[in-house]
C-alpha cells in the first residue's frame, strides 16, 4: 500500500464500453493513449517502443505505431530460420535467408525511388528497412523469454503478456505497454465471476513486480490499473452489476513521493463527490474528478506536456496535484 496511489470517484460520464475505454485510456478529447504519447516522446531509437495488447483497444492518433505483444511469434524476429522459441528445428538455410534479405533490400529501394512515391509511403518503407536490420537486443529478448522465471505464478495468457512486456523492457527494445485481462463485465453472478477475475489480475500484478525485481527494473516502473467504468452499487435481478460511470484508478510506483494515499471519493450511493482542485479535499463548491484531470496530471508528471501533440491538444485547463505532495 505504501507504493500505491488510489484515485476514487473518477466520473467518466459514460457507461458505454467504447467511450469509457477511450476516456480512461487517453483522458478524452482527441488524445492518444498515455503509453503511446510516452513512447513517442522518449522512444528514440528503441525498436518496439510501444507494445499493445491485440485483444484490447489502444489509440495512437498517428503519432506512433504500436507493436503487438507476442510470445512464440517473436521467434520470427529472433531467428527466422527457427520454427519457434522452443522448437529449434530449422525451416530455412542461411544461404536462402541471405537471398531473402537481399531481395527485401533491393525491393525496398525500388519502391522508394518510384516516381510519385508519397512522403508517407517513403517514411513507412524507411521504418520497414530499419525494422529488418539485425538487432542483438531482439536476441536478448528471446533468451529472456526462454528463461522466464514464473516461480509460483500462473502461466495464463495475462501473465504471458506481462512476461513478454518485461522481457522487452529488460532487453531495451520497448519502454511502454498496454495489456489487459477481461471478464469483469458481470451482468449476472457478479460476485462469483468477479472473484476469479480479480485473482487473475492480482496474480498478474504480483508477477509484474516479481519480474521487475528479477530484471533490476523495480525502481523504474510505473504501473497504472484502470477499467472502462465501474459497476452499479446495487445488484440487478440476476445477481449481477451493470455499468456505472464512476470508477477508480490505481498507480503503483516504488519510492515515489505521491504514493501511500487515497484521493477522491464517492457518497454512499457511489456518486462522485466534488473536490477542491488545488488541495484535493472534499469541497461542495469544487469539481468532480474526470479522466482528463488524471491524464493531464500524468502528462506533467512524466514530462509529456511539451510534446507537440500535448501542446496543441491540452486536456484540461485545471492541473490537479495527484502526483505532487
Amino acid at each position: 500500500a505504501k507504493d500505491m496511489l488510489v484515485i476514487n470517484g473518477i466520473n467518466g460520464k459514460t457507461n458505454n464500453h467504447r467511450s469509457g475505454r477511450y476516456r480512461q485510456n487517453t483522458g478524452g478529447g482527441d488524445a492518444p493513449s498515455l503509453s503511446a504519447l510516452y513512447a513517442s516522446q522518449y522512444g528514440g531509437d528503441v525498436r518496439l517502443p510501444w507494445l499493445i495488447d491485440g485483444s484490447d483497444k489502444t489509440y495512437d492518433k498517428k503519432i506512433i505505431l504500436g507493436s503487438k505483444i507476442s510470445g512464440e511469434g517473436i521467434a520470427g524476429l529472433i531467428n527466422p530460420a527457427q520454427k519457434s522459441l522452443t522448437d529449434k528445428r530449422r525451416l530455412v538455410f542461411d544461404e536462402d535467408l541471405a537471398l531473402i534479405d537481399q531481395y527485401i533490400a533491393e525491393r525496398t529501394t525500388i519502391l522508394k525511388n518510384q516516381a510519385g512515391a508519397l512522403p508517407r509511403r517513403i517514411e513507412q518503407l524507411n521504418h520497414f528497412a530499419t525494422a529488418s536490420q539485425k538487432d542483438d537486443r531482439i536476441g536478448l529478448l528471446g533468451e529472456l523469454l526462454e528463461s522466464t522465471d514464473y516461480g509460483e505464478f500462473s502461466r495464463n495468457s495475462f501473465n504471458q503478456k506481462i512476461a513478454f512486456t518485461m522481457a522487452a523492457f529488460k532487453a531495451g527494445i520497448a519502454i511502454s505497454a498496454d495489456f489487459a485481462t477481461g471478464g469483469f463485465d458481470t451482468h449476472n453472478r457478479s460476485d462469483e465471476r468477479q472473484e476469479g477475475q480479480y485473482n487473475t489480475l492480482l496474480n498478474g500484478v504480483d508477477f509484474f513486480w516479481h519480474l521487475a525485481d528479477q530484471y533490476g527494473l523495480g525502481d523504474r516502473m510505473i504501473l497504472q490499473m484502470e477499467s472502462d467504468f465501474g459497476r452499479t452499487p446495487r445488484y440487478n435481478d440476476r445477481d449481477g452489476k451493470d455499468h456505472w460511470s464512476v470508477t477508480s484508478k490505481v498507480f503503483i510506483e516504488r519510492n515515489a513521493s505521491y504514493t501511500n494515499r487515497v484521493v477522491g471519493g464517492t457518497d454512499e450511493g457511489q456518486n462522485a463527490l466534488k473536490f477542491n482542485p488545488t488541495t484535493l479535499l472534499a469541497d461542495s463548491n469544487g469539481m468532480q474528478i474526470e479522466p482528463k484531470h488524471v491524464m493531464q496530471a500524468l502528462w506533467f508528471y512524466l514530462g509529456l506536456e511539451d510534446h507537440p501533440y500535448a501542446q496543441e491538444n491540452p486536456l484540461s485547463s485545471t492541473l490537479m496535484p495527484f502526483f505532487n505532495t
